[in-house]
C-alpha cells in the first residue's frame, strides 16, 4: 500500500532501455496485486490530448481486461481528460486492490510531436495522476533528452527517480555474450572477452551484435571446412568479425543514431569527434580544443555533452573514445560528412 515512486529510464540510444522495461513484467516480483502497462508512443498518433488519453487507457486495459470495459476511441474526443479520470476511478474502485505500473516508452517523442509547452503540460498531467491515484505508478523511458531538453519537462518530473543506462563493466558484459546451455557448445576465452570488451567499451547491443556475427561466422566454416573449427572463440576471431565491413553494416542503426544525434545541440559534437577519430591512444584536451577551433564554452558545452551520452571519456586529460569502434566508424565513414 502507499505511494511508489514513478521512475524516469534514460540513456543514449541502442542502450537496452526497452529491453529493461519490457523485462519488468517477467524478470520482477510483481505479484497477483500488481498489473504492469506497457505503451511505445511510436505507435500513438498524438495529434491530440485525446489520442494520448485514449492510448493511456487501452494499455491500462489490456493489462487487465477483466476489470474494466475496453475503451473507445470516440469516448476520448469531446473530454479525454475526464473519460481517463473515468476509467481510473474504476480501477481505484476495484474489489480486489491493484497496483498499476504504466510504462511509457519513447517518451522523448512527447516533446517531438507536441509544442513545448505542451508536452510540459502533458507531463505535468501524468504527475498529477500518480499524487491523485496512490496505487499508480510511471516509468518514463527514453532518451538523455528527458532531463536536457526542455525545463518545463524537468519541472514536470523533478523528483522522480531518475536510472540512467550506461555502458556495461566487464564481468556483466561476459555474461551478455556467454549462452550457459549444454546444447550450446560454443564459449568465449578469456582474450576474446577482453578484446571484445575492449572494441565495445561494454555497448550491449555491439555486444549482441558481435556475438551474433561469431556465432554466423562459426556456423559459416562448419559448411565450407573439412576441419571443424574450434568451438572457443579467441582474440583473433573478435578481430576477424569487426574488420569486416559487414559488422558496420549491421551496426548502422547504432552508429548512425549516435552520429546524428552528436548533430544536436550544443554545436560542435561532431566536430570534435571528427578529429578525435584520428587519435586511437586519445588525444589532450587541451589540443583536441586548439584543434578543433571551438572558443572555450563551446567546447566545454560539446565535450559535456559527448561525455553525458557515454560517447567519449575524459581520464586525467586525456579524452578518448568510450567505443572504439565508433570511433573506427567515425574515422571511415563520417571524416566526409
Amino acid at each position: 500500500p502507499g505511494q511508489r515512486d514513478s521512475l524516469v529510464i534514460f540513456g543514449h540510444r541502442r542502450m537496452g532501455k526497452t529491453s529493461i522495461a519490457r523485462a519488468v513484467s517477467h524478470l520482477c516480483r510483481l505479484g497477483d496485486d500488481t498489473r504492469l502497462a506497457f505503451l511505445n508512443l511510436q505507435i500513438v498518433e498524438m495529434e491530440g490530448l485525446s489520442d494520448l488519453c485514449h492510448a493511456i487507457a487501452f494499455a491500462l486495459w489490456e493489462a487487465d481486461p477483466k476489470e474494466v470495459d475496453e475503451p473507445m476511441p470516440e469516448d476520448y474526443e469531446q473530454h479525454p481528460l475526464a473519460a481517463l479520470r473515468r476509467l481510473l476511478s474504476r480501477l481505484g474502485q476495484s474489489a480486489t486492490p491493484r497496483r498499476y505500473i504504466l510504462i511509457l516508452d519513447e517518451y522523448e517523442l512527447l516533446e517531438e510531436k507536441l509544442p513545448d509547452t505542451m508536452a510540459g503540460d502533458r507531463t505535468a498531467l501524468l504527475r498529477g495522476l500518480t499524487q491523485q491515484h496512490s496505487w499508480l505508478a510511471l516509468g518514463l523511458v527514453g532518451l538523455h533528452s528527458l532531463q536536457e531538453r526542455s525545463a518545463s519537462l524537468r519541472e514536470a518530473i523533478f523528483g522522480w527517480r531518475p536510472i540512467p543506462v550506461g555502458l556495461m563493466d566487464r564481468d556483466a558484459f561476459a555474461d551478455l555474450l556467454q549462452i550457459e546451455e549444454d546444447a550450446f557448445p560454443l564459449e568465449y576465452g578469456l582474450d576474446a572477452i577482453d578484446r571484445a570488451y575492449a572494441l565495445t567499451g561494454g555497448q550491449p547491443f555491439l555486444g549482441q551484435l558481435l556475438g551474433d556475427s561469431l556465432v554466423q561466422r562459426f556456423n559459416q566454416q562448419l559448411k565450407q571446412q573439412l576441419e571443424p573449427p574450434a568451438p572457443t572463440f579467441t582474440a583473433a576471431d573478435v578481430d576477424t568479425v569487426v574488420e569486416d565491413s559487414h559488422f558496420y553494416i549491421n551496426g548502422h542503426v547504432y552508429f548512425n543514431g549516435i552520429w546524428a544525434q552528436a548533430s544536436e545541440a550544443p554545436t560542435g559534437q561532431q566536430t570534435l569527434l571528427k578529429i578525435l577519430a584520428n587519435h586511437d591512444d586519445g588525444l589532450d584536451q587541451k589540443v583536441w580544443r586548439e584543434q578543433s577551433d571551438l572558443d572555450v564554452d563551446a567546447f566545454d558545452a560539446a565535450l559535456d555533452a559527448l561525455e553525458r551520452h557515454d560517447v567519449v571519456t575524459d581520464k586525467n586529460g586525456i579524452c578518448r573514445y568510450s567505443v572504439e569502434l565508433m570511433r573506427r566508424w567515425v574515422a571511415t565513414h563520417a571524416a566526409t560528412q
